[in-house]
């Protein structure tokens, strides 16, 4: 195919050329005319390259050539007349949601609904930290006064102070009848003295013993005085506040033990007794010292 081409031409060239230099061959060759020509006897080099069109050829003789670009769109017709309505297309899915709009401005206050059931009781909170001491109220009323005793043996001495290992009443005693949780508040002195050079060192307490009889018990835990008796006599004074009793009747008086030898060189001893109702007792008074 491309040696024809080639030969179309150079044949075409060859007779331009020939045509265009000699006008007697320019002249006789506008005077050839087709049906002077016999079939078959026109080749591809009796054909001037490029003078043939495509008219010129039947249909499937000449090959497609590439296909060319795209031409510019065309300007838009006139809209046709609307179409029937289709029918509904299925739902799309849901799109994400979009940010939530500004709050809006608040609505009236509506009128108040009826007040519901009371609801369960909840557990108890924990208990908060104590808070501060209130003021000092004001004194209570004066409780009855107990039942009261005097000691006096102004008119007598002590007796001798025997020598004991337990507690022994030295000198007189005051009988009281008390409430149960009543208490005894005392107070006694006594002068003591011994006859002879030597000196005593006794214990001395305030004691109770039930009128009825029995042991001495000293006001409270075994708190007592330890005294030096010479020759000299001395006054010695007890007081204190018992611990509580129980209901009954009492003697009651300053009272010696673990005095190593008797004294007799005594003078006189006095004081008083009192009994304490459990509602009037507020706090410990003096005890006897140890």
């Amino acid at each position: 195919m491309q040696r024809r081409t080639v030969g179309y031409l150079t044949l075409t060239v060859a007779m331009g050329f020939l045509i265009a230099t000699n006008p007697v061959v320019g002249e006789a060759a506008g005077k050839i005319t087709g049906a002077q020509i016999k079939d078959g006897t026109v080749t591809t080099l009796d054909v001037k390259d490029r003078s043939l069109l495509a008219k010129d050829f039947k249909a499937g003789q000449l090959p497609a050539g590439p296909r060319g670009p795209a031409g510019a769109t065309g300007a838009a017709g006139p809209a046709g007349p609307a179409g029937a309505t289709g029918a509904t297309g299925a739902d799309g899915a849901p799109g994400s949601t979009g940010p939530a709009g500004a709050d809006g401005a608040p609505g009236a206050t509506g009128p108040a609904g009826a007040t519901g059931p009371a609801g369960a009781t909840g557990p108890a909170g924990a208990t908060g930290a104590a808070g501060p001491a209130g003021a000092t109220g004001p004194a209570g009323p004066a409780g009855p006064t107990g039942p009261f005793g005097v000691i006096d043996n102004q008119v007598g001495v002590v007796p001798v102070a025997p020598a004991a290992a337990t507690y022994t009443f030295l000198g007189d005693t005051a009988p009281l009848t008390i409430a149960a949780s009543s208490r005894f508040s005392a107070s006694i002195s006594a002068t003591l003295g011994t006859v002879s050079g030597t000196v005593a060192i006794p214990r001395l307490a305030l004691c109770t013993q039930p009128a009825a009889g029995g042991a001495l018990t000293d006001f409270s835990g075994d708190y007592h005085q330890n005294v030096v008796v010479t020759t000299t006599r001395s006054l010695v004074a007890l007081s204190g506040l018992s611990d509580a009793r129980a209901a009954g009747s009492y003697v009651i008086g300053m009272c010696i033990r673990d005095n190593p030898t008797a004294f007799s060189n005594n003078d006189w001893s006095t004081g008083w007794v009192e009994a304490v109702p459990a509602a009037n007792v507020f706090g410990r008074s003096a005890r006897s010292s140890r």
